[in-house]
């Protein structure tokens, strides 16, 4: 797996965003989709998305995996602080920067957000500028919690002004923990998770106490009738902190929104839990779909036909267009066309194909309509 710290320049002049760079496992000739990534609430790259990035890579897809300012192995000062305003200007600071790098296809750039980054994502697809192919919101905030305790907002509320005014002054941040008894955002159920999360990472429970002020005004969902591209929601049935009736909400302003309910709470996403790999399923079927792969080989007619039978159907599903270059002389090889054909019937979402030099002057190409395979034998 290969995998390349990078340093990306944030909108703050002399802050960099640390980020890793995933390839695809397998070469191709064309260039491949890339998808931009980054995790929820306080959580930092090392906090589980490198499964998720190892995986898109086994399956042709690019990534980049990144920490937003202030956050992680990022720089920026004071530490910890989390204003949604901030870290959507992260998001596009790394699409802009991806795209100016050569190697990935510009036009197939999707964005993926965990929790608080899902709603980013959202907000992302949205986005004219950014023109994204297409949104993965796992398990999102989209601006709609569970209810707080009259006292405990007011806590809150006190420990916010206190860091606002500390900070006015040029004192250090007042902090509050993110998770536990006094917690600002999760209960005391949410510590384990986010340490066995972070047992690699270096997690801080800790966020500054006036990101209560940024905070409440993030929602979302009043952003999603703006989204422009196909967007997956995997939204939690159990979820405690960013609940699943706000999902359904963003699911109902766009159509362009294609809502999957799964079991399960808030925490259990990642892998080792029950319902990872069935969500990773959705989110590849998703990608294989909507951001389809293309493949470009080159080979004698005969290589090309063994070639296509030792291909695992999970790779050739996905594909979008194929191109077998053939270095044969030409003749037409009524044998290799069957075989050719016998092969597209293992890919039923492959929709161009492109045999150049195959059969002397004949190009064969073949459309899918519906669930059937109508090949045309044109002499060019």
């Amino acid at each position: 797996m290969e995998r390349k710290t990078v340093k990306i320049p944030s909108a703050t002049p002399g802050w960099n965003l640390d980020a890793w760079q995933y390839f695809p496992t397998t070469p191709a000739t064309a260039l491949p989709p890339v998808i931009i990534m980054a995790n929820g609430f306080s959580c930092t790259k090392k906090m589980g998305l490198s499964e998720f990035a190892e995986a898109f890579a086994e399956h042709g897809y690019a990534s980049v995996v990144f920490d937003y300012r202030r956050w992680g192995d990022s720089d920026g000062m004071p530490r910890c602080v989390q204003d949604y305003r901030e870290q959507r200007a992260d998001y596009r600071s790394v699409i802009r920067w991806a795209r100016a790098q050569g190697i990935y296809d510009n036009n197939r750039l999707v964005v993926w957000g965990y929790s608080y980054a899902g709603g980013h994502s959202i907000v992302m697809a949205g986005e004219e500028a950014m023109d994204v192919a297409a949104a993965i919101a796992f398990r999102p905030y989209v601006g709609e919690s569970s209810n707080y305790s009259t006292k405990h907002l007011a806590v809150m509320l006190f420990h916010a002004i206190l860091d606002a005014a500390k900070q006015a002054v040029g004192l250090s941040p007042h902090y509050i923990e993110v998770a536990g008894r006094n917690r600002f955002l999760f209960g005391e159920d949410s510590v384990a998770a986010l340490q066995k999360l972070g047992a690699n990472g270096g997690w801080e429970n800790k966020v500054t106490a006036s990101s209560l002020f940024p905070m409440t005004q993030n929602r979302p969902v009043d952003r999603a009738q703006k989204i422009r591209c196909p967007t997956l929601l995997i939204a939690a049935e159990n979820d405690k902190m960013c609940i699943f009736e706000g999902q359904l909400q963003v699911a109902a302003e766009s159509a362009k929104v294609e809502l999957v309910a799964v079991r399960g709470g808030h925490w259990d996403a990642n892998a080792g839990c029950p319902d990872f790999e069935e969500q990773l399923t959705m989110m590849l079927k998703f990608l294989e779909k909507q951001v389809p792969r293309i493949l470009e080989v080159y080979a004698t007619s005969t290589e090309l036909v063994t070639m296509l039978a030792m291909m695992p159907d999970i790779a050739l599903g996905g594909l979008h267009e194929f191109e077998p270059h053939c270095t044969r002389e030409w003749q037409i090889f009524q044998s290799d066309v069957q075989a050719f054909m016998h092969l597209m019937a293992r890919m039923p979402a492959l929709r161009v194909l492109t045999i150049s030099e195959m059969f002397g002057h004949y190009v064969l190409r073949a459309l899918t309509e519906g669930d059937g395979l109508v090949p045309t034998l044109a002499n060019c």
